[in-house]
């Protein structure tokens, strides 16, 4: 037996012949491979990048300790056992030209995400509601409203945080009262200018399970065991992407703005918690052959995730103008709290012992369309979803086989 066994499958503590303490310690590399190609006007490419980028995570990978009780026949063990179980480190980056489409292109709003209202030189309202802001020329004033329902929510964002740093900005002459609002709007980069574009992803965090379980041998070679499991974990994801202006075609001449470099920093931070029950059976069938069977039942993770926008807008002139800093500056940070409830899972395994070699094979069946995520008390938002995972995912069978060879 292992000490870990508890973890697989918690019957198989008893085989314990003493009460060992046990740990390990994790390095994991992760190589990630990938490319990215942009294009000149005209549909040239500049070229395609090679993206290659290896990072290495250390850590703690497996604890577990255990208690053989004395009895008079039989066996009976006590144990915990900490174990983790996904390692999400790891990390890409990129770096290129571009002349056909900036991310500017995409902080522009869509026409029912922001409405624009005209009025004559001074005659702009003095109050502002949440979501808007005055805008003032010569020849008129002009209500940007990024809540056009008035509902005290941005209908996006990122619209919102562009515009407020100038990564997109009002062009009054483009204005038509009934028209199109959203068509008012210019991205920052110009285009058909030629700029340099640089992107890092970054991944940590990690899932550990804590295992409180015991077996007891109920007869010869027989043994039924149960363990309480706790799940733990966090994720962190941070992307970040810039443009640079390192040409300086955007000089402000030619209908373009002194446009010097952004950056966007989008982050998301998770914590999760659950709880399951694992029991288990193992019993010796035959000389040398020990058969095993575990339950599990599903697993019912909570899930809090906050996530937020950072945008940093440079222009050649010095000016620069940054939205997520501050602690008001709170659209775009959000906090959502959910549920996951994953399915139950049956296993089975066999182990084979000849001399100093032991063959292992095991079996897991999940049926992943009983997979549900929950949002309650807010509503049904999941509803979609659930149905995709009902329609789309199936019953799987998960195979390991393994071979441990005694050399001493």
């Amino acid at each position: 037996g292992r000490p870990a066994a508890i973890y697989p499958n918690p019957a198989g503590r008893g085989l314990l012949g003493a009460s060992p303490v046990a740990a390990s310690f994790r390095s994991l590399s992760t190589a990630d491979e990938g490319s990215y190609e942009t294009c000149r006007a005209g549909a040239t490419s500049f070229g395609r990048t090679t993206l290659e980028r290896t990072s290495t995570g250390y850590g703690s990978g497996n604890a577990a300790l255990a208690y053989k009780v004395p009895t008079e026949q039989g066996s009976f063990v006590l144990g915990a056992a900490l174990n983790e179980t996904r390692y999400f480190g790891r990390n890409l980056d990129f770096r290129n030209r571009n002349q056909l489409s900036s991310v500017s292109d995409f902080f522009l709003p869509l026409n029912d995400e922001v409405n624009v209202r005209r009025f004559a030189p001074g005659e702009g309202p003095d109050e502002l509601r949440f979501g808007q802001r005055l805008v003032t020329t010569d020849d008129a004033d002009f209500l940007v409203d990024f809540d056009p329902d008035g509902n005290g929510r941005i209908n996006r964002p990122l619209s919102f945080i562009a515009f407020q740093t100038f990564g997109i900005d009002l062009a009054p002459a483009l204005f038509e009262p009934g028209g199109n609002d959203a068509s008012a709007f210019l991205p920052v980069v110009s285009p058909n200018t030629e700029f340099q574009q640089v992107g890092d992803i970054s991944e940590e965090g990690a899932l550990r399970e804590l295992s409180f379980g015991g077996s007891v041998e109920v007869a010869r070679d027989v043994l039924v065991g149960g363990a309480a499991n706790i799940t733990i974990g966090t994720y962190d994801l941070r992307d970040t992407f810039e443009e640079i202006d390192d040409l300086n075609q955007n000089d402000g001449t030619g209908g373009t703005v002194d446009f010097r470099s952004l950056r966007l920093v989008r982050t998301l931070e998770s914590d999760l918690t659950g709880f399951n029950l694992r029991f288990g059976l193992s019993a010796e069938v035959a000389p040398t052959v020990r058969a095993g069977l575990t339950i599990e039942t599903p697993t019912w993770h909570t899930i809090e995730e906050e996530s937020s926008i950072r945008l940093r807008t440079d222009f050649d002139n010095g000016d620069r103008f940054v939205y997520g800093d501050n602690a008001d500056e709170d659209v775009g940070r959000t906090t959502f709290d959910y549920d996951v409830r994953t399915p139950w899972r049956l296993g089975g395994g066999l182990s084979v012992q000849v001399n100093g070699l032991r063959l292992l094979a095991d079996a897991i069946f999940v049926d992943w369309s009983r997979l549900q995520l929950d949002d309650n008390p807010k509503g049904n938002l999941f509803g979609t979803e659930n149905d995709l995972i009902e329609d789309d995912f199936y019953p799987v069978v998960d195979n390991l086989y393994l071979i441990y060879i005694r050399l001493f």
